[in-house]
């Protein structure tokens, strides 16, 4: 059955749309902060999420937003006390799949997740990457910071595109190891350690160095490049 993230802060709520999901038979797992949900959804595998438009102050809109522009396919449903025109578009637009006006009746809730679950799988992934001025094509493997295209090869886009779609969240040479190399029984993590590093001298420019981050204890990262950053070698 179908695995269902719900990314919603009112206690209430919560309980009543995972009561009713896991009624139906479909497995639920529920947290109640937008930097919480964003990590789950490139960690775990889900058929659909549904998505609380204002989460503890932090918005779902912009949750959507980050996550279809690192490339998120999985389908999202709004459900919000917005019921302006604007809003729904506004929704759909970010990249919403369907929107549900609270209060609404749970039948009605799950005549939508039944509806949204039906419709093939598009198995589309965005074909644009984007950090600050780092962008990637993912259709014709071309980097590019601004307008000067940064020359790559073929492990390098592979990790540069894992980078992009976990932007701001470190992994160690291990982890990075395990997940894109572990199909290559000679290769380590010093292998991999070299790669990162000609990623990022080939990424850095005079004008935006430091897109790839080195913390000790903490791994690598792609984020915005800091202002103040000063490249530290490996």
């Amino acid at each position: 059955m179908a695995k269902i993230l719900l990314i919603e802060d009112e206690g209430d709520t919560a309980e009543a749309i995972t009561d009713c999901l896991q009624f139906a038979n479909y497995t639920v797992e529920w947290v109640d902060t937008a930097p919480e949900g964003l990590q789950r959804l490139f960690i775990y595998d889900y058929d659909l999420v549904v998505l609380d438009w204002n989460i503890k102050a932090e918005s779902g809109l912009d949750l959507c937003a980050d996550y279809r522009r690192r490339g998120g396919i999985v389908p999202i449903l709004f459900v919000t006390a917005r019921d302006a025109v604007q809003d729904r578009v506004a929704g759909l637009d970010t990249g919403a799949d369907d929107y549900l006006t609270k209060p609404f009746s749970l039948d009605e809730l799950l005549a939508r997740v039944s509806a949204i679950l039906r419709r093939p799988r598009i198995a589309k992934i965005f074909d644009i990457l984007q950090v600050g001025n780092l962008t990637l094509d993912r259709k014709c493997g071309l980097a590019k910071v601004g307008d000067k295209e940064v020359v790559l090869h073929a492990k390098e886009l592979a990790l540069l595109e894992f980078f992009m779609r976990n932007e701001n969240q470190f992994f160690t040479a291990e982890e990075l190891l395990n997940r894109l190399w572990s199909s290559e029984s000679d290769s380590t993590e010093q292998a991999v350690r070299k790669c990162v590093g000609r990623l990022r001298q080939k990424l850095d420019s005079e004008l935006e160095p430091g897109y790839i981050i080195n913390v000790k204890n903490l791994g690598y990262k792609v984020s915005k490049p800091d202002a103040n950053y000063l490249p530290t070698s490996d």
